[in-house]
């Protein structure tokens, strides 16, 4: 039976008689995994769960049905990139209607597979070829198996949720595959399970969240959970929403468990506590969106693409006969730029567009930081290697020059005015564009 959203039971937590949850398709276009490690009986296990949304494959029509195959592998691979877990598959789907396999109507293939695991650092990657248009999808996580039983108290990995509901023993429970918590507006819970040797009653859990310098830019409250279970596991989950002003960006996700007389730390505050009984982590994403920048001003949002587009492409876009025409082709322009088109994220949109928040953040003069000359500059060319500040002269004046060390390139702003209206001395050719670099 096909439906517009996806129902499936995650099997790591079947035995918590969970409802079967919900994942709007709204929220993910393109593959999507997560990889999980846990504890059993037997030892450990690693669950890796597959999202395939139809429309992501090409779909051919035959007769009055409409039909697309592809092959579906799952690899994991140990620190010397060994494959030691394999699995392989090949998928038939046929649906009644093509509203079906596109747009706001389009259902997913969900799969999931359990693999037994030893201990050790891997790297799970989940492959998907369409066979008919020869297109190639894939996803990586790294994950680490630890001896949960050579620890007095362990955490397991974090399995992202976007709602859950209980009702005493019984949860209800929608996973979140992407690590694009963005998305989700009224925040994420984090869902994950204890393993508690010893007679411990309550645990304090905090989460903090570092970014790619590895310096921590939030730190949440200590919350109290009852670890009390009779077989040593208990399972939790917990609320997060980033604060409004996270930047665009990849973040590491830290869930510390304290006992309740470890100390709490004041500022400030290092990214790794002095005592914790455990910890376990997993990456996340905040994502400048397309709805994001064309819903809050369409126009304004065409105006900014100045740095990096024609104005012939400008005024195609902005002709756009309604608003959802100029969306519509605001979209297909960033997406003529993506370099990983394969993937859901669009990594030349993202950049140009956190150089725009950053030039309004710190450039702000008569104007919007993005449409002064500097901000003009740090768009299209990005952060300086080197900035030579002359102090301010009697009559008020001052200069900074800028210098980028990888094209020899050099560019100096004067303000005459005494109020930081920094102005380039020699103004660029109108054909100096942005182009995303790696």
């Amino acid at each position: 039976m096909i439906m517009n959203k996806l129902f499936f039971a995650i099997v790591l937590i079947v035995t918590l008689a969970l409802n079967t949850p919900v994942l709007a398709q709204s929220q993910i276009s393109t593959l999507a995994m997560d990889a999980l490690c846990f504890r059993r009986d037997t030892g450990n296990i690693v669950d890796v769960i597959a999202l395939i949304p139809y429309q992501m494959l090409q779909f051919d029509k035959r007769g009055s049905r409409y039909v697309a195959d592809y092959s579906l592998t799952i690899k994991i691979k140990d620190i010397n990139s060994k494959t030691i877990k394999d699995f392989q598959e090949t998928r038939k789907i046929t649906l009644m209607s093509y509203e079906e396999t596109q747009g706001s109507k389009a259902g997913f293939e969900h799969r999931e597979q359990r693999f037994p695991m030893q201990k050790g650092n891997f790297t799970v990657e989940v492959i998907v070829i369409d066979n008919k248009a020869n297109t190639t999808f894939s996803k990586t996580r790294k994950i680490t198996s630890i001896d949960f039983d050579a620890y007095p108290f362990a955490l397991s990995s974090i399995l992202l949720v976007s709602s859950i509901e209980q009702d005493k023993s019984t949860f209800k429970i929608t996973p979140f595959l992407s690590d694009n918590i963005s998305v989700l507006e009224e925040g994420v819970f984090i869902f994950f399970e204890t393993y508690c040797r010893e007679k411990i009653d309550s645990v304090d859990y905090q989460i903090r969240i570092i970014n790619a310098k590895n310096e921590m830019v939030y730190m949440g409250d200590r919350m109290t959970k009852s670890v009390k279970s009779n077989q040593g596991t208990a399972r939790h989950y917990l609320h997060f929403s980033p604060p409004p002003k996270f930047q665009a960006g990849v973040y590491t996700l830290r869930l510390y468990a304290f006992n309740k007389e470890m100390p709490t730390e004041t500022a400030p505050i290092p990214v790794e506590p002095k005592e914790f009984l455990a910890m376990t982590e997993r990456s996340i994403s905040i994502e400048r969106t397309f709805s994001t920048a064309i819903n809050e001003d369409i126009d304004k949002a065409i105006r900014q693409l100045r740095y990096v587009a024609s104005q012939s492409q400008i005024d195609e876009i902005q002709n756009g006969i309604t608003t959802d025409d100029k969306k519509m082709l605001f979209e297909k322009f960033w997406k003529s730029l993506d370099p990983t088109p394969s993937t859901s994220l669009n990594e030349a949109f993202q950049d140009y567009y956190a150089r725009v928040s950053y030039a309004n953040e710190k450039f702000r003069s008569v104007g919007e930081g993005w449409m002064t000359d500097k901000g003009m500059i740090y768009i299209i060319f990005g952060q300086p290697d080197f900035i030579d500040r002359q102090p301010r002269r009697a009559d008020g004046r001052s200069a900074e020059r800028w210098t980028y060390n990888n094209t020899n390139r050099s560019f100096t702003f004067v303000d005459n005015s005494g109020f930081d209206d920094f102005r380039l001395t020699q103004p660029i050719s109108p054909s100096e564009k942005y182009v995303y670099r790696k």
